[in-house]
């Protein structure tokens, strides 16, 4: 079959190649899919997709570390050494639809809710303006909206035994803004989810088993990806103040994770009547998690 023509294949790659250089922290443990089965069967032709799809991630930020001098409204300066630290288990539920038209890249939305419980860590180490603080606890949410976005291209079709071979990448963008509490402990996150993902799937492979009366038709696939997030947190404890007993709330903005995961997932999507499909796929490496689909393609 070839290859995806030239100016779709390089814009795409000039986007991954921006997201890398210019966005070093901006991934996440997000499902992938099989985003290479849901183009047309023949190149330049329409296609479009409909899923249904929950999963699960698990997120662990390492401890970091922030120095700087404060001045307080007397003129004292205080000198702190703010360390947080969490880890997060973000589950969620939702759809996720999208179209490719001729020999443009795929392009999708995603929109659902999500779940996320979050073990937080936190220490403020202070001169003699303040004793030292430390608080380790645990918030849950239990419902918040998700929307995101994304875009695929198969840069490489061919033919293997016989079935159609694609390999393809995929940039996906997810925000994850939510509130959680615990007694008179507050917490708040605003984070920014994208993830550079490359994968390769073998379509329409057949294997009768031989307790079933059926032949089963599946795409497996699997590939490999880069993620990370960037965003805010706030937390706040009433014990947590100063040494004339003001409030000192804790806030934090920027990169939450200096590292990029390398993360590794295996899937495959069963045909199913009437142009369905159920996806399921697994995911290990820096990140865990795992997630299922149920589709159609158009």
């Amino acid at each position: 079959m070839g290859l995806v023509p030239a100016k779709s294949a390089a814009g795409f790659f000039c986007m991954m190649a921006a997201a890398v250089f210019f966005l070093p922290g901006l991934c996440a443990a997000a499902s992938p899919g099989n985003f290479p089965a849901m183009f047309p069967e023949k190149p330049g032709g329409v296609s479009s997709f409909m899923a249904l799809q929950t999963e699960r991630q698990v997120n662990e930020f390492p401890a970091q570390r922030d120095r700087g001098p404060e001045v307080d409204a007397q003129g004292e300066e205080r000198h702190y050494s703010e360390i947080r630290k969490s880890e997060n288990t973000f589950s969620f539920d939702g759809i996720k639809t999208g179209a490719a038209f001729g020999n443009w890249p795929l392009v999708y939305v995603i929109a659902g809710f999500g779940r996320a419980d979050v073990d937080f860590s936190f220490t403020d180490e202070l001169t003699e303006q303040k004793d030292e603080y430390s608080r380790q606890v645990r918030f849950e949410n239990e419902g918040f909206p998700v929307f995101g976005c994304g875009i695929s291209a198969v840069m490489h079709r061919t033919e293997v035994m016989g079935k159609d071979f694609r390999f393809g990448g995929d940039l996906q963008y997810r925000r994850l803004d939510f509130e959680a509490g615990k007694g008179a402990l507050s917490y708040e996150s605003d984070l920014h989810e994208i993830q550079i993902a490359l994968a390769a799937t073998l379509e329409d492979v057949s294997w009768q088993p031989p307790w079933l009366p059926a032949t089963l038709v599946f795409s497996p696939y699997g590939g490999t990806k880069v993620s990370h997030f960037i965003g805010s947190e706030k937390f706040s404890d009433p014990e947590n103040v100063d040494r004339r007993g003001d409030p000192d709330p804790i806030y934090y903005s920027g990169d939450l994770d200096p590292a990029n995961h390398i993360t590794y997932f295996f899937g495959t999507n069963l045909d199913l009547p009437r142009s369905f499909f159920l996806g399921v796929e697994t995911r290990f490496g820096d990140d865990e998690g795992y997630g299922v689909q149920l589709g159609c393609i158009f």
